[in-house]
């Protein structure tokens, strides 16, 4: 049963954990299965749900940076740059050296205005590719 975790413990909403009740606890407790979902809801551009998918991945997994990354890419997508960087930021301290991360970092420096610093994180996205 999904709600039996306390790493579950935030909400879903209502339609969206439909379907969820047969799988497997052991399953539902990987934060790549989370993951997974979160991407297939930001396939469909229903961004916001798969934030609280990727939120919950990183509840469970704490130093996934794939999920902090797809995750940042999600807000950007909503226009919350602020929150984007931060989880680029977050995914930076985890994999340092992930040219995504740098480019995902240098767009939204760039469109919260911060010209200088988003040319820096591309020259580092670049160094890396």
């Amino acid at each position: 049963m999904v709600a039996s975790s306390p790493a579950l413990a935030f909400r879903i909403p209502l339609n969206m954990d439909a379907g969820f009740a047969d799988i497997p606890e052991d399953e539902i407790l990987s934060a790549e299965f989370w993951e997974d979902k979160a991407n297939e809801l930001f396939s469909s551009n229903r961004y916001r749900e798969a934030i609280i998918f990727y939120d919950r991945a990183i509840a469970i997994r704490p130093d996934y940076a794939k999920a902090r990354y797809n995750r940042g890419v999600a807000l950007e997508r909503l226009g919350r740059y602020d929150d984007a960087l931060t989880s680029f930021e977050r995914a930076m301290d985890l994999e340092p050296d992930c040219q995504q991360v740098w480019r995902g970092k240098s767009w939204a420096l760039r469109m919260l205005g911060r010209a200088k610093e988003a040319e820096e994180a591309f020259g580092k996205a670049w160094e890396l590719g």
